[in-house]
């Protein structure tokens, strides 16, 4: 699973009616998050919930991709099916689009049909929100902290002013207790757009720390270390292995922090065969407010690297 699927998952959960907002026109007063386990496909949808009241009432079912690519629509009407006989309701069915189409409509329309033996053709129709179709300011004018964090991928959300004011809308707008989860979720999607970096220089990593989403992320990177290490081999190959996978989560979260890594840092976590020291570099990697800050020990630890004489003396013997 994407960071970003992770990341929807949480910020729907914690502003669902923000999320409905986007696919209905208006927010809803009456929203019941149901359960997203679909275990007859093994899949979790990304949200889903009963709207309304006991007049009127539907399955708002929403999936998150970065772009719907072919076969998505066929399961889609999947999940549509199965979420029907589950619920007994009608389901609206949508996709959360984060790339594609700037000038399409933000909200559309699409279908998906299929016929069998030349009889009536089946159609199908769900609604996508194109977030590169709205402008950020939009996101931001709505004044709905749950949408807040999606700025990134909408139109003009990548830059520096933009996602000052989207920083500043959460520490001002937000409920406290889900604070931390917006600004985690801002972080990662602006990550997904390609300009995390900015966001990590407009916020404390304190704020995030305590953020579900963003120790889901951290747990997640350390078990894709530790399980890639444990296949590598047993008995010290095994030991070698958790150690290499330590390691590769260390560079996993100073990517998030601060985009591409240095060869000579890379080179130098990577060597560490130390669990211990390992879990010193990850609480190095969290707290460091620079990746210099990081290294810099780095360099003091393993000695200075050798460097050709300047002075015309000759070169530096072995």
């Amino acid at each position: 699973m994407g960071d970003y699927d992770t990341t929807f998952k949480r910020l729907a959960a914690a502003r669902p009616k923000d999320m409905a907002r986007l696919f209905l026109g208006y927010r809803p007063r009456a929203l019941t998050p149901i359960p997203g386990d679909l275990p007859a496909m093994r899949h979790e949808l990304d949200f889903a919930a009963r709207i309304g009241g006991a007049r009127r009432r539907f399955i708002l079912h929403v999936e998150c991709e970065r772009q719907p690519g072919p076969g998505f629509a066929r399961r889609l009407l999947e999940y549509h099916a199965l979420l029907h006989a589950r619920e007994r309701l009608p389901v609206l069915s949508a996709v959360l689009s984060f790339r594609g189409r700037a000038r399409a409509r933000p909200l559309a329309t699409e279908q998906y049909r299929y016929e069998v033996a030349g009889e009536r053709p089946i159609v199908f129709r769900y609604r996508v929100f194109h977030l590169p179709a709205i402008e950020a300011q939009r996101l931001l004018d709505l004044g709905l902290p749950g949408l807040f964090p999606l700025v990134p991928l909408a139109r003009h959300g990548t830059e520096r002013a933009v996602l000052a004011e989207a920083v500043s809308a959460i520490r001002r707008r937000a409920p406290e207790d889900v604070r931390a989860d917006l600004t985690a979720a801002l972080a990662v999607f602006a990550g997904v757009a390609g300009n995390r970096k900015l966001v990590y220089d407009l916020v404390r990593i304190e704020e995030m720390k305590k953020s579900v989403i963003y120790q889901d992320i951290l747990a997640e990177g350390r078990a894709q270390g530790v399980a890639e290490g444990r296949a590598q081999g047993v008995a010290e190959g095994r030991a070698q292995g958790i150690a290499e996978g330590r390691a590769e989560a260390v560079l996993r979260v100073l990517g998030r922090r601060f985009g591409r890594v240095p060869e000579e840092v890379r080179r130098r976590v990577l060597a560490e065969r130390s669990i211990e020291r390992l879990d010193a570099l990850m609480d190095r990697a969290l707290d460091a407010p620079s990746l210099e800050s990081f290294a810099a020990p780095l360099r003091e630890e393993g000695g200075a690297t050798p460097r050709m004489a300047s002075n015309g003396a000759g070169r530096r013997r072995e």
